[in-house]
């Protein structure tokens, strides 16, 4: 039909594309919790290092379609933004984070409503960021609804749902008809006269015509800012060096946030080997730049000069 269509997928498997039809496919999406073995574990229970084996497979196999790694932020796997960010600079990936939130429209209704179990709400806020919940809420407008407007939710079997913000266990209660089977304007009908639509208005669960949720932290885009700026003004050789301490720097605080795990003290040395720090840059970094500065300066000589 010389339709265009995107790919939106987690990559646990590879999809199998034909040549013929890569022209049709406009842009890839990866949809990643984390960037790390651990935030998979919380979420997917994928292992990590076939993920990204599975994106690079994907990568070569459509290397005229642009590619976006959506990167959904809790609170749990903040501290890996910059290295899924890393990732895709390498790999000529679009980097477009947004914000994990409650997507559920029943589950938002209980929160406004102040309806979630205790202990539900608690593990929830370990989670989420809910204040970005509050804000969405707070601009949502109260008269319109941008899915219901532009968009038909189509399941695998040809059912129309009035939107895909349900659960699965739920579809069968907002079903409108059948895209093969049943007259358009009837679902039409059914998917605008929806009861349950007034309600989701009136709370404010929609969101407005172009809201953007895909949106930075404040502190990661001060950085992404202040990275562009030393990219743009210094030399090559003093960005290059620099570009390298930092580097140093970002893993010296990786060894101190993961406890001084055996896993990041060899990436830790690693990193020094390949960058040829001699004892003073080392020393100099840690004890200005460390978390826990003397301390971790003191912990990585006892270890060296074992």
């Amino acid at each position: 039909m010389d339709i265009k269509t995107d790919i939106s997928t987690n990559a646990s498997v590879i999809p199998n594309i034909n040549q013929e039809n890569i022209a049709y496919i406009k842009r890839v999406l990866i949809s990643m919790p984390g960037f790390s073995q651990d935030s998979y574990n919380r979420i997917h229970g994928f292992n990590f290092e076939k993920i990204k084996s599975n994106i690079l497979a994907l990568r070569e196999k459509l290397k005229t379609v642009p590619f976006d790694m959506t990167y959904h932020i809790y609170q749990f796997n903040q501290n890996e933004i910059e290295d899924a960010r890393k990732f895709c600079d390498k790999y000529d990936i679009r980097f477009a984070p947004n914000y994990a939130v409650l997507f559920d429209k029943n589950k938002c209704r209980e929160y406004v409503n102040n309806q979630i179990p205790y202990e539900e709400f608690k593990q929830m806020s370990k989670e989420l960021l809910l204040n970005v919940l509050d804000e969405q809420i707070k601009a949502s407008p109260r008269d319109y609804c941008d899915f219901r407007e532009k968009f038909l939710s189509i399941n695998v079997d040809g059912n129309v749902r009035v939107c895909n913000c349900f659960s699965k266990e739920y579809e069968k209660n907002i079903i409108c008809g059948n895209i093969l089977e049943d007259n358009v304007d009837d679902i039409l009908n059914k998917k605008y006269h929806f009861t349950y639509c007034n309600e989701c208005i009136k709370l404010g669960l929609t969101l407005g015509e172009g809201y953007d949720c895909k949106v930075f932290p404040d502190y990661y885009f001060d950085l992404l800012k202040e990275n562009e700026y030393y990219k743009n003004y210094l030399k090559d050789e003093e960005l290059t060096e620099a570009m390298d301490k930092i580097a140093f720097m970002h893993q010296v605080r990786k060894w101190e946030s993961y406890h001084y795990s055996n896993e990041q003290l060899d990436e830790l040395i690693e990193l020094m080997n390949q960058l040829n720090l001699n004892d003073y840059e080392v020393k100099n970094i840690i004890t200005q730049y460390g978390r826990f500065r003397h301390a971790t300066y003191e912990k990585l000589s006892n270890i060296l000069n074992k």
